[in-house]
């Protein structure tokens, strides 16, 4: 159904704009066209009165110089009284300058006025580089121009010009241009007066026919015919129009209520075939999200079987040569003189051996299946053991934070061990060359669990690879096996915890692991 359209037109009658269009024409145009003429009139008068003015204050000039050189000042009154007597010229000043002293500002030579009134006139006195300049006051128009004497500038005239006459011009258009306008308005008005006979009146019976069948919805009105001018055309035409309405209104009826039972039966079967297609929709969309999932967990799957299976190769061949450092330690140490410091390295060489076998055979119990060895384990010290283990003690600050302090964690000591040596290196690698390693570490206990946050000063992670980072055999470094975030993953989820990057900026990253207080 279309929408009624809203009463948004203006209230004036054809006839109330008709008049108010030809009283605005015909006060618009004469007025713009008065205007243009008494401002083209008064411009032209201004140029006439610039241009005779400052020929007349340049032959002054000329006339004085005389004068000016001789010091006659009776002369120089003499000549600008007989140019006071101009009624246009209110005021003539003459001034001197002295050209021995050249920090000297010009004095006053002589003056003269056309009434006591311009004697008050008060204007900017000239300066020795005053240039010769032309200004346009309300009513006057004031003159400067310099005196010269053999390219030597020895005085100065300042002419002061009435613009009266100008005011008395503009008075003489604007009385000539109310006349006018006076006359067009009784024109205009009676030539409203006719159009509103002839023009309206067959209008308002067009629309008072409109306006019937629009309120009573009878198409059997018709419109009266007033003139056999283009109005009454154009009632006929509108008469016309209402019969082909009629009859064709008649036929859309009729085909309105076929279409609408069509409609009706055609939006039922819609409905349903719509309601069909969105239950096979959603169950495919359901089905494809279940085998990117199995997809995703098959393919992750098969990485970490393919790590385990080469983690277990490597523990096995790093055995052998274990064995040998081992045997080769105890020859050492019994055919050796027993020097404390050689006993001492020889005891870390061993200790070091035993650690690294236990994390093998940890590692490989993990390929296993088998259960974690948990056990309450201090993460300071952990994080100290870690730390000694990598040998950068010099090169790295640690900070350490527990709250509550002294907080015990239930892992496996190994295992967690290894997630913790896996990201202080990370930390290290990430940290500019000659710049010292800040490593910190916050662990806090919320509830029934237990967030350990490990920060540094490295210079971070790119965004677009922070999701995959943990992925087995990915790493953005060089000569990286993407093994050591990917298995901190593995154990920490072994743990029955998780892990992620909380923030990582190009000045620092921080990891969140999250694990059961039990």
């Amino acid at each position: 159904m279309l929408k009624e359209p809203t009463n948004e037109a203006s209230s004036f009658s054809f006839r109330g704009k008709l008049l108010i269009g030809i009283i605005f024409l015909s006060i618009f145009i004469p007025t713009v066209g008065g205007y243009y003429l008494v401002r083209e009139a008064t411009n032209s008068l201004k140029d006439i009165i610039f241009t005779k003015s400052v020929a007349f204050t340049s032959t002054l000039a000329r006339q004085i110089k005389p004068a000016l050189e001789f010091d006659d000042i009776e002369t120089a009154k003499e000549i600008t009284d007989a140019i006071t007597l101009n009624s246009f010229i209110r005021l003539v000043r003459v001034w001197k300058l002295d050209i021995f002293e050249p920090e000297q500002e010009p004095t006053l030579f002589t003056e003269s006025f056309d009434s006591n009134e311009d004697q008050d006139f008060n204007f900017k006195a000239p300066t020795r580089n005053s240039k010769e300049n032309e200004t346009w006051l309300d009513s006057d128009l004031v003159i400067e121009r310099a005196v010269y004497s053999q390219n030597q500038k020895i005085g100065i005239v300042q002419v002061v010009r009435s613009l009266d006459e100008l005011d008395d011009i503009q008075g003489d258009f604007e009385r000539l241009a109310i006349t006018i306008w006076l006359i067009l308005i009784l024109l205009v008005f009676l030539a409203a007066f006719w159009l509103e006979k002839s023009l309206t009146k067959p209008l308002l019976e067009l629309v008072s026919v409109a306006e019937k069948i629009s309120t009573r919805n009878d198409l059997m009105v018709r419109a009266k015919k007033i003139s056999n001018d283009e109005f009454g055309k154009l009632t006929a035409v509108f008469n016309k129009m209402l019969d082909s309405i009629r009859e064709t209104n008649a036929k859309l009826l009729a085909s309105n209520q076929e279409m609408e039972s069509r409609v009706v039966k055609r939006t039922k079967d819609l409905k349903l075939a719509n309601d069909k297609l969105t239950i096979e929709m959603e169950d495919r969309v359901s089905r494809n999200q279940q085998l990117l999932k199995l997809q995703n967990q098959l393919s992750k799957q098969e990485k970490l079987a393919s790590v385990g299976q080469v983690s277990s190769n490597i523990a096995h061949e790093l055995r052998n040569p274990m064995a040998a450092i081992r045997n080769s330690v105890y020859f050492l140490r019994s055919s050796m003189s027993s020097s404390e410091k050689s006993s001492e390295h020889l005891d870390i060489i061993d200790q070091q051996l035993s650690e690294s076998d236990e994390v093998i055979q940890r590692l490989l119990e993990v390929t296993k299946e088998k259960a974690l060895k948990v056990r309450s384990v201090d993460l300071e010290q952990l994080s100290i053991e870690a730390l000694d283990v990598l040998g950068f003690s010099e090169e790295i600050e640690f900070e350490y934070k527990s709250d509550p302090e002294s907080f015990k964690i239930q892992v496996d000591k190994v295992l967690f061990r290894q997630v913790i040596l896996n990201l202080f290196l990370n930390s290290i690698q990430a940290t500019e060359s000659k710049c010292v390693t800040e490593i910190k570490v916050n662990v806090c206990k919320k509830q029934s669990w237990v967030t350990i946050e490990v920060s540094d000063n490295g210079k971070g992670i790119p965004s677009d690879i922070q999701n995959r980072v943990f992925e087995p055999l990915y790493s953005s470094k060089k000569d990286g096996f993407g093994l050591g975030l990917s298995l901190c993953y593995e154990l920490i989820l072994k743990h029955k915890g998780s892990i992620e990057i909380k923030k990582s900026t190009p000045y620092g990253t921080t990891f969140l692991i999250r694990l059961p207080c039990s």
